[in-house]
């Protein structure tokens, strides 16, 4: 049986909690949740609000019987911090999800890699993979930039 999954994405202006209504009344099994800004017009959150918003959000989740498939987004760059990014993984970790998408906007592979290192050590504990977005805008833009970088 496959798992459907609702991109936050497809309705990007939609709060997080309005989309585990909608994810649900159309028939998914889950979502994906952007708490963490991939453009400068994505909401930001502080630390408090994205706590305050998954304590919410478990009710509706465990109501409507939907899953949080994965939770966006980590950008990493030349300036990423991976210790900066526990936050969106405790939000992650809080609401169920096994995984956060990263889209790293670095050309400097071998640097992105340590920091993906870093990540995936800080990631390790809350249960979570991050997975390696590649996009032809971004830093990595092919499978095969991609399989280098997590390599």
């Amino acid at each position: 049986m496959r798992t459907l999954s609702l991109a936050h994405l497809s309705l990007i202006d939609t709060p997080p909690e309005r989309l585990v209504d909608i994810a649900a009344r159309a028939g998914f099994d889950s979502v994906d949740l952007r708490l963490s800004p991939a453009t400068q017009a994505d909401r930001r959150y502080t630390a408090d609000e994205r706590l305050t918003l998954c304590r919410d959000l478990k009710p509706m989740l465990r109501d409507a019987g939907i899953t949080v498939w994965d939770v966006e987004i980590i950008r990493l760059d030349d300036t990423t911090r991976p210790q900066d990014h526990l936050p969106l993984m405790e939000a992650a970790a809080m609401l169920g999800a096994r995984r956060i998408k990263l889209v790293c906007d670095s050309r400097h592979h071998d640097r992105a890699a340590a920091l993906l290192a870093q990540l995936c050590a800080l990631a390790r504990p809350f249960g979570l993979t991050l997975d390696l977005e590649y996009m032809i805008f971004s830093g990595v833009h092919s499978f095969k930039q991609a399989s280098a970088v997590v390599t």
